[in-house]
């Protein structure tokens, strides 16, 4: 972690909670200097930018940041989201705006946000100004240029301003506010200018900032000198340039702010990364010292276009072949080899899978049509035919105009092709079996190929590795997260990617963008690329989750698919959604007035204990388009108001804050929606009288029934195991895991046979739905089943996704239980219950079983089981007593024990307790959310005592009983049926 003073004061890196703990242990007995080991990113301030509407600008702030490996994230200072016409890229911390004429005058605060791979972070903010170059509405904030500085205690510097109206509104901190052009002032902070007049919305904005330096003389002071070295100014285009402005200097001070600018874009810090399209670039960098004087240096960067070429010569045998082709050798063809298949499709193209086709790559082409040729050998009308495309696109029936029965021929395509600038694929699909290629020819000249043609100088090049580039939206916030993962920027020169696989710490998804919801937790994303010759790279993106924060009292989160939900209403799930659910009305319209005030309409919400007063109402929407963004909304059954505007549209699940408050009564209130547009899909919904805008999920809900754990167990504490084997992993829980090593048993178990089986017991504490997790390691699809039996239900073949796909992971990944992939819940009641687990195909590694309330996977390892090992301070489904009558007790006793009978029980319970301590005991009974239920002291008097708790007055539920003896205590469990 480091702390560092800038223009705005001191910005502190902030930790997780994990980093924070080992950061104060390691710092309070490390040796001198072990706070090293903890720098995390440092930051700069960031200046306020001002950027004109409808002109977009380019803001590069990575320069304010130091450290390794960083990632970056970007919200408003709020938490919310950017808006709409902000784009950033969170690996080259790069703003792109442009902004609509509509938010000229407007002021944002954006933050910036870096995380490094080890979980620190460090946070900046700087305001966002758009204006208009209109010459009857320019409002300029500080003419002279110079920086703003404050020395001293008492202080002043002046503002300089021009307002073409010559109508001056400024306002600033402290409730600050003057009409004069040039006003003085005293205190630190962001000054705003506006004319003032409703014609011209337009505003300016000037920092002051304070340093604690009063011996500076500005009427002495020496201008500090700029100084630009990088490590390139000319090169191919994109051109990425590493500047370094440290060794500008000042002879009598510091400098205290670098600013970089160049048409159509700018940066801060003293050593941004920048990207140049082509073109000659003028960047200048001022500097400015601790006096507000400044200096200015300038170089100029060049990035070149790639060369293009208008002409191509490939072999067939040179392209990437498909296994349902094959290369041949002939002393006719070019290169003495050629490429044919011995499939048919004569109907359509084969489906575009790479064992069907012959690939070719063209690096560095100049975009525009190409004439194509082809040097085909067509022994007959049975064997003259192909299909061919152009970097993905339709397919083209090449069936007629080739030479048949005369060797190897040149012909050429009917149709141009048109070529992209850059790199291109040209693919071949088979059609007819026996059609030789061997040779094609492209050009954008009126070049003809003749003969064996020219040469392809890329057969004999070696394949080049692709380059593989992770970046994630979202970098860090609270659990749950929901990210998109993006490996769009990755690239490969000579061919194309082919595979993109992403794994972290219990997880992994496969293609070019996936989603992933996350728990707490850092996670080491790592994607990893392949291209169409087997090789990869692989680049690694940190994710940090923390901890979400409390909600605030007497704030209302409530979850849609909890409420009421109408007829007319529909709920679905979706990985994004809070809590993988959300209601939507999938037909029907309502947009002059609200549908008929009838139950199947609405969703309704009911809010317990409110106290009376002015809310606002926040929603989580998806609007997916213009015609699917509205809702008709009653408190209390009063007047409906139509929400129609300000919620965001193609956005996904993205928080909106309707426009009008709502007056709730003291104590129960009702809220409904009903629809007014199809396809509005409704997430959550957030009341308060003081919050603001939420992010990701907001805090937990209060009106879904929280889940309900009703055991974990490790796969090696079966109670009962036939046949299973007992084999360790480091990436298993605990370090083992259980497998079966002896035949198939395809047919469904006899299900009153124990065989080839693994048992467990799990407690449900309260009766419900209940869904079952097991963490597996399921290869490829010949060791990737197991039959799963619950009490006394059917037995469930598990062998899919609950997608239909085969059930396949990347080592140990949690999997719902489903047969035949059809995913439903368990309705279990209070008590214990039976989980079986059958060998259906050896080798499927069990690593851990999970039943719970729950909706979502467990995370990671998953809970805590604590091993196999009796431990009295664990609730593990392994360890509750099932006793029914008292335990026989030996002495000497080695260590404490308690025992409770009958478990479950309905009016009383007897606890046993036997050790060797005499003298009071505390009893003391708690519920599942901690709260203490009964208290008694025993006075014991020898190893042996037992005593009766009255537990009829309680609801049904688990309980703890915590027995204190002296020094040391032991905990004991038991549901009350």
């Amino acid at each position: 972690m480091k702390i560092i003073p800038t223009l705005k004061g001191v910005i502190a890196t902030a930790l997780p909670l994990p980093s924070l703990l080992a950061f104060c242990l390691l710092c309070s007995v490390g040796p001198a200097g072990a706070a090293s080991y903890f720098e995390g990113p440092a930051v700069r301030s960031i200046p306020a930018l001002t950027v004109t509407a409808d002109t977009e600008w380019t803001y590069v702030v990575n320069g304010s940041f130091t450290g390794e490996g960083l990632g970056f994230a970007a919200t408003l200072a709020d938490g919310s989201r950017l808006p709409d016409w902000v784009k950033f890229s969170p690996a080259e911390a790069t703003f792109t705006i442009q902004a609509p004429a509509a938010a000229v005058g407007e002021l944002y605060q954006l933050r910036v946000t870096a995380l490094d791979a080890l979980g620190f972070q460090a946070s900046v903010s700087f305001p966002l100004a758009v204006g208009t170059n209109l010459p009857d509405c320019r409002v300029d904030a500080n003419t002279d240029r110079l920086g703003k500085i404050l020395h001293c205690a008492g202080d002043t510097v002046t503002l300089r301003g021009y307002s073409a109206s010559d109508a001056y509104r400024w306002t600033g901190p402290n409730g600050f506010s003057s009409s004069a052009s040039e006003p003085r002032v005293t205190a630190p902070g962001l000054y705003v200018l506006a004319s003032g007049t409703a014609a011209c919305p337009n505003r300016a904005v000037v920092e002051v900032v304070q340093i604690e330096d009063c011996a500076a003389d500005p009427d002495r002071n020496l201008i500090p000198t700029a100084l630009i070295r990088a490590d390139r100014l000319t090169g191919t285009g994109p051109l990425t340039v590493q500047f370094d402005a440290t060794t500008s200097k000042d002879a009598d001070g510091q400098v205290l702010n670098y600013r970089w600018s160049w048409e159509g874009g700018s940066a801060t810090g003293p050593r941004p990364r920048v990207v140049f399209p082509k073109g000659v670039h003028e960047v200048i960098l001022q500097v400015t010292d601790d006096t507000g004087a400044r200096s200015t240096d300038r170089v100029y960067v060049t990035a070149f276009a790639p060369p293009t070429y208008a002409t191509f010569w490939l072999e067939a045998e040179c392209a990437r072949v498909g296994e349902n082709w094959a290369t041949h050798t002939s002393s006719a063809a070019s290169g003495e080899a050629y490429a044919a298949s011995p499939r048919n499709a004569t109907q359509a193209a084969p489906a575009a899978a790479p064992e069907n086709l012959l690939t070719f790559t063209i690096r560095d082409a100049q975009e525009g049509p190409f004439r194509l040729f082809a040097r085909v050998d067509a022994p007959s009308g049975f064997s003259d035919s192909y299909y061919l495309r152009v970097n993905g696109g339709a397919w083209y029936a090449w069936k007629s105009g080739l030479t048949r029965s005369a060797g190897f021929q040149w012909n050429e395509m009917l149709e141009a092709v048109n070529l992209v600038a850059g790199t291109n694929t040209i693919d071949i699909a088979f059609r007819e079996a026996g059609t030789r290629i061997d040779k094609l020819f492209l050009s954008a000249t009126g070049e003809r190929p003749s003969g064996l043609g020219g040469i392809d100088y890329s057969c004999n090049a070696p394949n080049e590795p692709p380059v593989a580039v992770a970046t994630v939206d979202q970098p860090y916030g609270a659990t749950p997260l929901a990210v998109t993962l993006d490996g769009s920027n990755s690239a490969d020169l000579d061919g194309r990617i082919v595979s993109y696989q992403w794994k972290w710490n219990g997880g992994s998804a496969e293609g070019v963008r996936p989603t992933a919801l996350l728990t707490t937790g850092t996670y080491s994303v790592t994607l990893t690329v392949t291209d169409d010759g087997g090789l990869e790279d692989r680049d690694v993106v940190t994710i940090q989750v923390n901890e979400a924060p409390p909600a605030l009292a007497g704030d209302f989160w409530l979850e849609a698919e909890c409420a009421v939900v109408g007829s007319n209403w529909t709920t679905e799930t979706a990985l994004l959604a809070s809590g993988q659910k959300y209601v939507v009305t999938p037909r029907g319209s309502a947009m002059t007035a609200a549908p008929e005030d009838r139950a199947e309409n609405r969703v309704r919400f009911t809010l317990a204990s409110a106290a009376a007063g002015t809310y606002q109402l926040f929603a989580r929407i998806n609007a997916p388009t213009n015609t699917a963004d509205s809702y008709w909304v009653r408190v209390n059954n009063g007047g409906w108001y139509k929400w129609s505007s300000g919620i965001a549209q193609s956005s996904g699940f993205s928080w909106n804050k309707m426009p009008t408050g709502l007056t709730l009564a003291e104590g129960v209130n009702t809220i409904d929606f009903a629809f007014r547009e199809a396809g509005a899909q409704l997430d959550k919904i957030y009341l308060t009288q003081r919050g603001s805008l939420p992010t990701g999920f907001g805090s937990d809900a209060s009106n879904c029934e929280a889940a309900n754990p009703a055991g974990a167990s490790e796969a090696e504490c079966a109670l009962v195991n036939n046949g299973w084997q007992e084999r360790s992993s480091a990436d298993a829980s605990e370090g083992t895991y259980m497998v079966f090593a002896g035949e198939r048993q395809l047919d469904e178990p006899a299900s009153d046979v124990v065989g080839q089986e693994l048992q467990y017991e799990v407690v449900a504490t309260k009766p419900g739905l209940h869904h079952l997790y097991i963490r597996l390691d399921a290869p490829d699809p010949g060791r990737n089943s197991v039959w799963v039996k619950v009490d006394n239900r059917p037995w469930m073949k598990f062998w899919r996704e609950t997608n239909g796909d085969q059930l396949l992971t990347s080592g140990f990944e949690w999997r719902q239980v489903n047969h035949d992939g059809n995913a439903a819940a368990i309705d279990l009641g209070i008590g214990y219950h039976t989980i079986r687990i059958a060998n259906r195909e050896p080798g499927t590694k069990i690593d851990k079983v999970v039943l719970t309330s729950g909706v979502t996977a467990p995370a990671g390892l998953g809970p805590n089981v604590g091993g196999c090992g009796t431990t009295s301070e664990s609730m593990d489904i392994n360890q509750m007593s099932m006793s029914t009558t008292p335990a026989s007790f030996t002495s000497p006793v080695a260590a404490p024990s308690v025992s409770a009978y009958p478990n479950p029980a309905v009016e009383q319970v007897t606890l046993s307790i036997n050790s060797d301590y005499t003298g009071p005991v505390d009893l003391i009974v708690y519920d599942l959310h901690g709260r203490r239920i009964q208290e008694q002291v025993l006075e014991k008097e020898s190893e042996q005592i037992s005593t009766k708790l009255t537990i009829g007055s309680l609801p049904s539920g688990m309980y703890q009983v915590r027995v204190v003896e002296g020094d040391r205590s032991t905990t004991q469990s038991f549901i009350r049926r």
